[in-house]
């Protein structure tokens, strides 16, 4: 797969275009296969690794930058890299960006609910509205061996700009599913034996140290920040784990829970 350097030298190259649409976009599309725009080295060759559920449209690479990017990504990636100035690359970027590479692309093979069924740890994600704390979760889904995420029908996307670059293009090596019917996904993991475990800060919710797992996969499910999971989830919870923080602390962070139920439960799902 050989790799060919392409100089730009306007910034209103047609072939430059497509970032511009993506960065312009305001929603209305189906997140999971919608156009993102990754940026920095390693999210781009985390995209590329991925090739067979991705496509990629377009890699733009600072000139200081790309002789050895190309010969990082030489065997993993081949196409074209288009190659401009550090003042194109900032316009097209928007901000200063000091990593010097993006690729813009799609999911085209969309994973399903299926691939997450069965043994391990499946995050669950009902409504984040956060991108940095959507990002930090994926991240460390995969750090810790989580074997993928399910989203509900609302929240951002988890290949929205800032979520990709917070999550390190982990994003790309996790299944990634969204469900417009998140209880009746979650009834379909028990009757596949998954246990669903909903973090909740609740007097009958059992103390993280405590839990015990009575069967196969966990399904670890995530609330809103500001609101916790909704009724509906908790009612379809086998159980509901807290942890325990002190009284002046109130609580953790959605991301940094979600870390640390993770750490627990990856540790019972693989007994």
């Amino acid at each position: 797969m050989a790799i060919e350097l392409v100089e730009i030298d306007d910034v209103g190259d047609e072939r430059l275009r497509v970032f511009g649409d993506v960065l312009k976009r305001r929603g209305g599309e189906d997140d999971m296969c919608a156009r993102f725009v990754v940026e920095g080295v390693e999210p781009v060759k985390r995209l590329m690794r991925n090739g067979d559920r991705f496509e990629i449209e377009a890699v733009l690479c600072e000139k200081g930058r790309a002789a050895k990017f190309c010969h990082e990504v030489d065997g993993v990636f081949g196409g074209t890299v288009y190659c401009v100035d550090r003042v194109i690359f900032d316009a097209v970027c928007g901000y200063p960006f000091t990593r010097g590479v993006m690729a813009c692309g799609r999911m085209v093979k969309k994973y399903e609910v299926t691939d997450l069924v069965g043994e391990g740890c499946v995050l669950v994600c009902e409504h984040c509205e956060n991108e940095e704390n959507l990002g930090v979760m994926i991240r460390t889904a995969a750090a810790l061996g989580v074997k993928g995420v399910l989203l509900g029908e609302r929240g951002v996307s988890p290949f929205a700009r800032r979520v990709v670059r917070v999550s390190m293009g982990n994003v790309f090596g996790l299944p990634m599913v969204r469900t417009n019917d998140l209880v009746g996904e979650l009834q379909g993991f028990q009757a596949k034996g998954m246990c669903v475990v909903g973090a909740a800060l609740m007097e009958d919710a059992v103390s993280v140290d405590a839990f015990e797992v009575e069967r196969g996969g966990v399904a670890l499910v995530m609330g809103n920040e500001p609101a916790g999971l909704s009724d509906e989830v908790l009612e379809v919870c086998d159980a509901k784990v807290v942890i325990p923080v002190r009284a002046e602390a109130d609580s953790l962070n959605v991301s940094v829970a979600a870390g640390i139920l993770m750490w627990k439960m990856v540790g019972h799902a693989s007994g």
